[in-house]
């Protein structure tokens, strides 16, 4: 411990200038794209970079990794946001850009509820429509989104989260009560 307080100021710098806005009051615009006057609010709690980026950049960032949890400047605090209110749509059986677009989606639920291992999200989902030999369940399930009913699913809970949740149960005998609740 001893050996710590000398650092103890730079440590607490560190904390405050990543629950704060970073270097972002000192960029004109957004350091992702360059695009001079956009305005960068936007942060995520678990991508591994630390500055403001724009909406598009965020949304861009993050269509492959719709679970992330993010947060908007609102001038003087940080207020979470979801990325389906921001836009963001997952497009199951293509690829998550421009080039890959479903011709003929199949709408899905604009409050699709996702279990993660972080926390409960929002999901804006679009079903292709353009393969009759896959199904919406099996979509969601290809996807790794086990769903909780097999009709017109609403929700589903990650494989990911099933999986920590085995190995909870079994290694420490967690109920699903005490997982939930945790």
């Amino acid at each position: 411990l001893k050996t710590w307080i000398p650092y103890w100021d730079a440590f607490l710098d560190a904390l405050l200038w990543c629950e704060g806005q970073g270097d972002g009051l000192q960029v004109l615009g957004c350091p992702a794209c360059n695009i001079p006057g956009e305005s960068s609010v936007y942060c995520c709690n678990e991508c591994f970079f630390d500055e403001l980026i724009c909406k598009g950049c965020c949304l861009h960032w993050h269509a492959r990794l719709p679970f992330h949890h993010v947060k908007e400047w609102k001038g003087l605090h940080f207020k979470a946001v979801a990325l389906a209110n921001l836009g963001l749509c997952v497009q199951l059986n293509h690829a998550s850009d421009e080039q890959d677009v479903c011709p003929s989606p199949k709408a899905g639920l604009s409050n699709f509820i996702v279990l993660h291992v972080n926390g409960l999200h929002s999901v804006n989902i679009i079903f292709c429509g353009c393969s009759k030999t896959c199904s919406v369940l099996n979509q969601l399930l290809q996807h790794g989104l086990f769903p909780t009913t097999v009709q017109q699913p609403q929700t589903c809970s990650t494989f990911q989260l099933l999986h920590y949740f085995h190995l909870q149960s079994i290694q420490l005998k967690v109920s699903t009560i005490h997982f939930y609740q945790a």
